[in-house]
């Protein structure tokens, strides 16, 4: 047996000594007291059925059980139970471009649905940690709230086109302060997994990526298509097939841009990956990416907890209160 406040154990000892002391002082004052009432043949008489050792067993029951409620003060314990440790998960933000350059088919079948089928088989490996989808464009949206439950982010994720931003371009910044929003659980690790071409128009992305490490938000960036880059199809307004084109009717030639991808990984301690045409990108991601937080910190340790036993005690207490109230001074004939 242990006990969580041994202090306790001490005050019931210095209790049980008190009370002793007080009640035989009590003992030779009430015999002084009945020796100057009366002559002792006469007290003889008097005191025939008067039982002293029940007397004592009257004091002693009320002063053990407040021993006892000391005793179950000091939180008695033995025995145990296993339990696991709750420890830091991880939460998991993935921001997918839907700009219309990422349409084009320069990896198969384009670089949007490459990206869609990689993230569903990125999100397939984790094992209960939280993640939520962001979709951006010229504005970001959060379309699946962070959750364990992978099957309502395959649907959120399923449903992604290009046609749900109307606002075009390629804000990676505005990407980034919606995760920052989001992921505000301070105990639990944050990483934001950012899936784009990388063709970031208002090139405020690694001012905000700056700012966001200073919170602990950890952004690895996944560059989507190649450099020497494709045109970019389309319907036009006839139904017909055609290319993107700008303003002088020229089509427009997207190129993956991994130089601005890599100075935002680096700003908050990621790193910058290319998707790939199967998708392997996200693979390292998962890889090195969440396998470098210490297993220690994410994995939880099974604890012998102490099972407290101090009702015992005070069910014994109430017991000898209870057993006090029925005892009397008085002999058995």
């Amino acid at each position: 047996m242990r006990c969580e406040h041994k202090s306790f154990l001490w005050v019931a000892l210095g209790v049980a000594l008190g009370l002793g002391i007080l009640y035989l002082w009590s003992w030779r004052r009430r015999k002084l007291l009945l020796q100057q009432f009366a002559s002792a043949a006469l007290l003889k008489g008097l005191m025939a059925s008067f039982s002293p050792l029940r007397l004592w067993v009257q004091w002693a029951l009320p002063a053990l059980a407040i021993v006892l409620l000391f005793v179950a003060l000091a939180r008695p314990q033995w025995g145990h139970v296993l339990s696991e440790t709750k420890t830091k998960g991880v939460d998991v933000l993935m921001a997918l471009d839907v700009s219309k350059s990422m349409l084009a088919q320069d990896i198969k079948p384009d670089r949007l649905q490459r990206a869609k089928l990689a993230i569903w088989d990125f999100v397939k490996k984790l094992e209960g940690d939280p993640v939520g989808l962001i979709i951006f464009a010229g504005q970001a949206f959060l379309t699946c709230p962070l959750t364990a439950d992978y099957e309502a982010f395959r649907q959120s994720l399923e449903s992604v086109d290009v046609d749900l931003i109307e606002a075009q371009g390629t804000d990676l910044a505005i990407a980034i302060q919606e995760a920052q929003s989001l992921l505000h659980q301070e105990e639990n690790f944050k990483r934001l997994v950012l899936i784009t071409d990388g063709e970031d128009l208002e090139e405020k992305g690694f001012i905000a990526a700056s700012k966001a490490a200073e919170e602990g938000l950890v952004i690895y960036t996944v560059g989507v298509g190649t450099p020497t880059g494709e045109l970019i199809p389309i319907r036009d307004a006839q139904g017909k097939p055609d290319y993107l084109r700008d303003a002088s009717g020229k089509p427009v030639q997207t190129r993956l841009d991994p130089t601005t991808l890599e100075r935002i990984a680096a700003a908050t301690g990621g790193f910058y990956t290319p998707l790939g045409a199967l998708g392997e990108g996200l693979d390292r991601v998962y890889q090195e990416g969440l396998g470098s937080i210490p297993k220690r910190e994410r994995q939880g340790q099974m604890l012998r907890i102490p099972i407290e036993r101090f009702e015992y005690f005070l069910w014994a207490a109430l017991g000898l209160l209870l057993a006090q109230s029925l005892i009397t001074t008085r002999r058995k004939r």
